[in-house]
């Protein structure tokens, strides 16, 4: 048996990368578990799949206490896999990596592969918790036997970072494109948000967290409000900076035109009826939320940050260089730099304002979307587990 670890299901794109996954991995009549760091659930669990929680918290606990508790989590970790004979265990997200590796220090006989889903350095880049972060992922990470990632530009960064003699591998993240196209034109009930006939939406989906610059989209929006008198702006996501937003939309004076709607069951049908998707976020690893966007047949616009998005919207470009002060009008969407206002309002305008650029781009978007078909995202993610299960790699001393 083989397992993926991860910190909980709590909604995000990690998390629903994982369950896809772990079902098609079972559909193909592997035998998997799912192991949990936390119990904190948004996403649904398929009937067939079978999981463990290492804990009863949330994940809502103070950092402090989450890097206190790896230790007891990973001897937890380590009981399991030794009951259930697990071979391989795939972690995703930092904390269940830690927990990944330091059940193999404590005397685990499992292989270690982790994943990683975004920037290290943007993300832990200030701050105690930061430096704690990143004084673990310097020594822990070197004890794995793979480190997966999102994007070239993951691994680049790593490189330079860190400069672990350990193998890395690039799997993208799988679209789901049939499901995102059979889901679209499910109708609203009367207490969902309504769309207007007259009105047209630019809209978003993330993690409400500061690295996701939700601050810049809506201050970029309210420049060119007056501008788009006919456009409102949509977000979809929860998370710590709620309260933030909120009295920000109270701020701007404009709460009849921009909608924090908080998580939603199917994201799908908000994306189908609105006009244009914009990421801001200041980090990313393989952006789950631009691919569902360009399924969705959206023109996109998004920050140039670290990593994906350019590898997703210029490939044949290097993904180690990134814009300053300029837009770029890649051949499947549209990149500006990071936290830079005006040029997001001058993008969205433009934007907007020319329905045959937002053709070129919602057809040329589809197109991309195509490439990263599941199946073929899969074939990837069972080579890599059953390959170890079969001692085709080698344990890291």
């Amino acid at each position: 048996m083989n397992a993926i670890l991860i910190n909980s299901l709590a909604g995000g794109g990690a998390e629903k990368v994982v369950l896809t996954v772990l079902t098609e991995l079972i559909k193909r009549e592997h035998h998997m578990l799912l192991i949990c760091l936390e119990r904190n659930l948004f996403y649904e669990i398929p009937d067939h799949m079978n999981v463990i929680y290492l804990s009863q918290e949330t994940g809502h606990e103070y950092g402090i206490k989450k890097i206190f508790n790896l230790p007891r989590l990973a001897m937890k970790l380590k009981r399991i896999i030794k009951k259930y004979h697990i071979d391989v265990v795939q972690s995703h997200l930092f904390r269940a990596n830690y927990v990944n590796i330091l059940a193999r220090l404590s005397g685990s006989d499992h292989i270690v592969q982790i994943v990683n889903t975004g920037s290290i350095t943007t993300k832990y880049g200030s701050g105690l918790q930061g430096k704690v972060n990143l004084l673990l992922i310097k020594w822990l990470y070197p004890y794995a036997d793979l480190i997966i990632t999102k994007s070239k530009g993951m691994i680049a960064e790593l490189d330079q970072q860190f400069c672990f003699n350990v193998p890395k591998k690039v799997i993208y993240n799988p679209s789901l494109r049939p499901l995102i196209e059979s889901q679209q034109k499910e109708p609203f009930s009367s207490n969902e948000f309504q769309f207007q006939a007259n009105r047209r939406y630019i809209i978003t989906m993330s993690r409400l967290h500061p690295c996701k610059h939700l601050d810049i989209l809506m201050n970029a929006f309210e420049s060119i409000a007056n501008q788009l008198i006919d456009t409102d702006l949509v977000i979809l996501g929860e998370g710590e900076e709620r309260r933030n937003l909120d009295q920000l939309i109270h701020n701007l004076q404009l709460n009849h035109r921009i909608f924090l709607l908080g998580h939603v069951n199917n994201p799908y049908k908000y994306l189908a009826r609105s006009a244009l998707f914009v990421l801001t976020s200041s980090n990313e690893g393989f952006p789950n939320s631009l691919i569902e966007a360009m399924i969705c047949k959206l023109p996109v616009i998004s920050t140039d940050c670290v990593s994906g998005p350019r590898e997703i919207l210029a490939p044949d470009t290097d993904e180690n260089q990134h814009i300053q002060n300029t837009i770029e009008y890649a051949p499947y969407g549209v990149l500006v730099p990071v936290n830079n206002k005006p040029l997001l309002s001058k993008a969205i305008s433009d934007m907007l304002g020319d329905s045959s650029t937002c053709k070129f781009y919602a057809d040329k978007g589809y197109e991309r979307a195509c490439m990263f078909s599941k199946d073929h995202i899969i074939d990837e993610y069972e080579k890599t587990i059953m390959g170890c299960e079969k001692n085709s790699c080698m344990k890291a001393k």
